[in-house]
């Protein structure tokens, strides 16, 4: 078992010490016995964003006296500066929530945003939050934008450069405003839309403080759409320990396997996540739905981690091969759409013999 693996699996028992009291003995244990390279769990820790989320695991069991005093004090101060940045957020969100809702929009607060509201964590400082993401619904995702704007926020992309498909707007900001903000018009690309979008995300919302999140089911959903398609893991099968802690706090008030079995279609996609959530954290709340397939799966996920080598090429070729299939249909689109025809004109000043050549063919 690679030094990585090793890690990843402590950092799952570190994050589980608090409802789980077998890992607080495991992991109390391997403290005491200085059998930890600190250095390296750090390294590991960061890259995952889960920072806040150990220090607070830490401190909620007493087992932050236990640590380092440098390691302690190091992890204190990213957790304070967390928990004043999630503050400013959850007020930042409430100013949107209101100055949306005046103008007759409702919007629905997604992922880290719905879990600050919601404190679905132990404590406010735990969860990294990036961008406040919320979704409208069609007929008011342009007006949204257009409101937001008038109230300073703005984006760095132009707007005739806005032309290729995404589930949000470029990520606006604004002047003394701590998060920068997307408003979606979808909760995934392509034909899942029909399925999952803001329709049947506000069938089931619940109401905190006047603020709309979605429902406990709905966001494990989300969870799983954002690993598996967002951040290709359906592909890449690789470990995002900052999606599978949210997974496994949300677990707690409802079992994903119950959740995905009604989704035939994408089941085994799902499926394949909440077993690399099973095995990160060992938590029986997280269970999934052993078959062949799962066993197979998770043979690739142990691979691609313990094997450095095997992993990179793995990833190399993943990268190649969608390179290519987007420069190709890409080719195709700008013989018969003139807006992407236009855009790579403007944006990389294509010579004129190709613009001829483009437009002939039209």
């Amino acid at each position: 078992m690679t030094k990585y693996l090793e890690t990843l699996i402590f950092i799952g028992k570190c994050l589980t010490i608090s409802v789980n009291y077998k890992n607080k003995i495991i992991v109390k244990n391997k403290i005491i016995n200085k059998k930890i390279d600190w250095e390296y769990f750090i390294k590991v820790s960061s890259s995952h964003l889960l920072i806040p989320s150990l220090y607070y695991n830490f401190k909620n069991t007493n087992l932050i006296d236990k640590l380092p005093l440098d390691l302690s004090n190091f992890m204190k101060s990213i957790y304070k500066i967390n928990y004043d940045r999630n503050e400013k957020i959850l007020i930042q969100i409430k100013e949107l929530n209101k100055i949306l809702k005046k103008n007759d929009i409702l919007p629905i607060f997604l992922k880290g945003a719905s879990f600050l509201i919601e404190d679905l964590y132990l404590n406010k400082g735990e969860r990294m939050i990036g961008d406040i993401d919320f979704i409208v619904s069609n007929e008011d995702y342009f007006k949204s934008i257009k409101i937001l704007k008038k109230h300073g926020y703005s984006s760095n992309i132009k707007e005739q450069d806005i032309i290729f498909p995404s589930k949000h707007y470029p990520k606006m900001v604004k002047k003394d405003r701590i998060a920068a903000i997307e408003i979606h018009s979808k909760i995934i690309l392509k034909k899942h839309s029909k399925i999952y979008n803001y329709e049947s995300f506000l069938s089931k919302n619940r109401i905190i403080n006047n603020m709309n999140i979605p429902s406990i089911e709905n966001q494990i959903i989300h969870n799983f759409l954002n690993k598996q398609f967002s951040d290709r893991g359906k592909y890449l099968r690789n470990p995002n320990f900052r999606n599978t802690y949210d997974l496994f706090r949300l677990s707690l008030k409802k079992q994903p396997l119950k959740i995905i079995k009604k989704n035939k279609i994408l089941f085994n996609t799902f499926n394949s996540y909440l077993l690399q959530s099973y095995y990160l954290l060992k938590q029986n709340e997280l269970n999934y739905y052993k078959n062949f397939k799962s066993k197979i799966e998770l043979k690739i996920f142990i691979l691609l981690i313990k094997n450095n080598k095997i992993n990179i090429i793995y990833n190399n070729v993943y990268y190649f091969l969608r390179k290519f299939k987007i420069r190709f249909i890409l080719i195709i689109q700008l013989i018969y759409k003139s807006k992407y025809r236009n855009y790579f004109f403007r944006k990389y000043k294509i010579n004129l013999i190709i613009l001829i050549f483009f437009y002939t063919m039209v």
